[in-house]
């Protein structure tokens, strides 16, 4: 019911925000101020009041838009009904007010919302929620939510609002999310997800319809923006997402309703909120051009400047802790600018500068051949429009050349902070099938497409052989137990740097496998919330009312092949000779690292010493790494009999020592950075058998079928925390040992 107020608010706002509009404008407004208008207000008042964000204060503030705004509406529909005039679209192109062409873009929207449901994984909800009962951390977006929501928080009688200030993440995101999770509790950010995905397809398509008057063009530039493999990797409610659906519907918006000056500062305000920290604030620069040209009236800037600050405000205690200049630097833009040209060097572990780093990560996810018709796009949009074109290669080039001048980018989730800047790329796809679907010039199109997609391969091949020093001041800023080396950098710069023609799902890895994502959610619910989760768990409020029943049922177990195999892995070959790193045989007698045919009695027989082994260790030497590499599996690992897959952690785990009675002492690989002065670690530290020999090789008994993940982690040697993986996954399910290696693997598996 209160999910339908929210829905009625946002149609009753849409209404006196943008009085003349088609249809589906009308539909993808009502959608956007749904999510956007009452939950902006719940959470301003959360904060302001220090307050919980519940159902009935966001039901409340509702209602107060149905109450105040319902006169409004009926005025209007009054002066609608009396008019024998249409009600006319301002600047609208033929295909805006057409039934059968917007019924079509709702169909697919539909699809899309279809697709995104699947395709959502809500396990970093799970361990995010995890970490906030037990330990009561606050270091993100989903955090700050969780603190909004009573139930969870049932001994404060506040939330802590001050958190939200000097954490990594802008708490412009609760503006739409502590709304959403006293709606929809469990599946709140599920939901959120889904919606936004529609509002970022519906307005690129009317963006795209209304620029180019092609129905064709504006659904496959719609649907390019919301099914790419570099938005996808995103699985998760992630504020570059929101961003990105929110400068959909703001640009458009700009371009559409050209009068709507207190609109545009609100949605525009609202991307400054919802992005990495003040990124979204670049996109002011295109919109002030686009006044400029307009000449619009000083007075109408103050209005802008008005509404822009009334969504904002509450985000400036955030923006003025952290500083307006870089993300998390000392220095200001123009000293790293400076830095980047007189030295140009790479972060540890990353193959290239984040100048070239960000479009080849993105050309290899999207492929050679739609990157030369985004550049074709890019011609034909100069050609029918400067301004245009200004305005759209502003929001990506603005935002590329902050984070081209960043240093210590080790963390995978940081690779995917261009997201926010998707449209303009989604635009001039759409330019560029609008010139070839024309065909006025088919083959000068054509060839164009060719020669430049071939320069874009050229060029990414160039770039997996640019050899660029490293910013050794990195390790004194992020220490780490491993450091880079020539060796590994030959392995993994044309790894990263390799690009197809077309679109590569292979860059999404395990994100793109549907019923493994399902069943990996199934299994952490019930591992953490279900009968055998911790009691301090179990006995929260929330989690008594929207997990426990979800939470009981255990997800069917993986259906592996008849028999058990030995699986022999190289570790030196992994990044010199991976073709030949893994091989499979028949179980014999080998000398096994692990053996999970005997696990369970082997841990029996252990258990009467009064012995818990928890984990197969040894620590070998490659030259691929300076230091020793510590190679670990953990026992009982609950995802083989789930999903048919058992993990090898590189860079994860240290030994710290024997025992007594000879067992490794294992705890995690911050140890060998920080020391254990105190002796934390080797009291809370899990035992693994004494290793048997320190070869670089492993041999693994494991049931037939199963796939061996190895996975090198990059950890932050001071605090413990994962910065990304990267990964080598050895299928064994064909007979053989078929490896592949995946680079940086998005933060949702950390």
């Amino acid at each position: 019911m209160t999910a339908l107020l929210l829905l009625l608010a946002g149609y009753l706002v849409s209404v006196w925000l943008v009085p003349r509009c088609s249809r589906l404008e009308r539909l993808g407004y009502s959608l956007l101020f749904a999510l956007t208008a009452t939950p902006v207000v719940a959470a301003s008042l959360g904060y302001g009041l220090g307050v919980f964000v519940s159902k009935k204060l966001v039901a409340g503030v509702a209602l107060a838009f149905v109450v105040l705004l319902a006169p409004h509406a009926w005025k209007r529909w009054q002066q609608r009904r009396g008019s024998s005039a249409a009600p006319g679209v301002a600047e609208a192109g033929p295909l805006a007010g057409s039934g059968r062409a917007e019924g079509r873009a709702l169909l697919f929207a539909a699809l899309v919302a279809a697709f995104y449901w699947s395709y959502y994984s809500n396990s970093e909800f799970l361990l995010s929620l995890l970490s906030y009962l037990l330990r009561g951390e606050a270091e993100c977006f989903y955090m700050q939510t969780f603190s909004f929501a009573a139930a969870l928080n049932p001994e404060m009688g506040a939330p802590q609002v001050e958190q939200a200030y000097n954490i990594i993440s802008t708490p412009g995101n609760t503006l739409f999310t502590t709304s959403a999770m006293a709606i929809f509790g469990l599946h709140s950010f599920h939901v959120l997800y889904v919606l936004f995905a529609v509002v970022l397809f519906l307005f690129t398509w009317l963006l795209l319809a209304h620029w180019t008057e092609s129905e064709a063009v504006a659904l496959v530039g719609a649907a390019f923006i919301c099914l790419n493999p570099y938005v996808l990797s995103v699985e998760v409610l992630d504020r570059n997402f929101i961003a990105l659906a929110l400068s959909a519907a703001a640009f458009c918006a700009l371009a559409m309703q050209r009068d709507r000056i207190f609109m545009h500062g609100l949605l525009f305000g609202l991307c400054a909120a919802a992005g990495l920290r003040f990124l979204p604030l670049l996109f002011l620069v295109p919109v002030a051009l686009i006044y400029l040209r307009q000449k619009v009236r000083w007075l109408q800037w103050l209005l802008f400047g008005l509404a822009f600050m009334l969504v904002v405000a509450h985000n400036l205690p955030h923006l003025s802790y952290h500083g307006f200049h870089s993300l998390g630097e000392t220095e200001s833009l123009p000293q790293l600018a400076w830095l980047v040209v007189s030295r140009f060097e790479r972060s540890p572990f990353l193959p290239l500068p984040n100048l070239l780093f960000y479009p080849v990560h993105m050309l290899a996810c999207l492929g050679s051949l739609c990157g030369g018709l985004v550049l074709l796009g890019g011609l034909r949009c100069w050609q029918q429009g400067r301004s245009r074109f200004l305005m759209l290669a502003l929001v990506y080039v603005l935002p590329w050349a902050v984070l081209a001048c960043q240093r210590d980018w080790l963390q995978g989730d940081k690779s995917r902070i261009l997201i926010m800047s998707m449209l303009p790329i989604a635009v001039f796809l759409g330019y560029a099938l609008h010139s070839l679907l024309r065909r006025t010039s088919l083959r000068a199109d054509l060839i164009s497409v060719a020669v430049a997609a071939l320069l874009l391969q050229g060029l990414a091949t160039l770039s997996g052989s640019l050899v660029r020093t490293e910013d050794t001041t990195s390790y004194f800023r992020h220490p780490l137990y491993q450091h880079d080396s020539a060796a590994w950098q030959e392995f993994y710069r044309p790894q990263f740097a390799r690009v197809g023609p077309l679109p590569s799902i292979d860059r999404l890895f395990q994100k793109a496998d549907l019923g493994r994502k399902h069943r990996a959610d199934q299994q952490l619910k019930h591992r953490l919330f279900g009968p055998d989760g911790a009691p301090s768990l179990l006995a929260n409020p929330w989690v008594q009312e929207h997990l426990p029943a979800a939470a009981q049922s255990a997800p069917e177990p993986f259906a592996a092949g008849e028999g058990w195999i030995d699986l022999d892995i190289d570790l030196e070959k992994l990044a010199s000779d991976p073709e030949h790193a893994a091989t499979l045989r028949e179980a014999g007698d080998a000398r096994l690292f692990a053996d999970l045919r005997a696990e369970s009695d082997t841990m029996e027989r252990l258990a009467a010493f009064d012995v818990v082994l928890a984990a197969y260790h040894k620590e070998v030497e490659v030259s691929w790494q300076p230091q020793a590499l510590p190679v670990t599996v953990l026992t009982s690992q609950a995802e083989l009999a789930v999903l048919g897959e058992i993990y090898v952690d590189l860079n994860a785990w240290i030994s710290l020592g024997k025992d007594e009675l000879e067992f490794q002492q294992v705890n995690i690989i911050s140890y060998a950075v920080q020391g254990d002065p105190k002796g934390h670690g080797r009291a809370t530290a899990m035992a693994a058998l004494p290793p048997r020999d320190s070869e670089a090789a492993i041999s693994l008994r494991i049931p037939a079928g199963t796939t061996v993940i190895l996975r090198n982690w990059l950890v932050d040697g001071t605090r413990g925390v994962p910065h990304r993986i990267d990964s080598w996954s050895i299928k064994t399910s064909s007979g053989q040992a078929v490896l592949a290696f995946h680079c940086l693997e998005p933060e949702s598996y950390l």
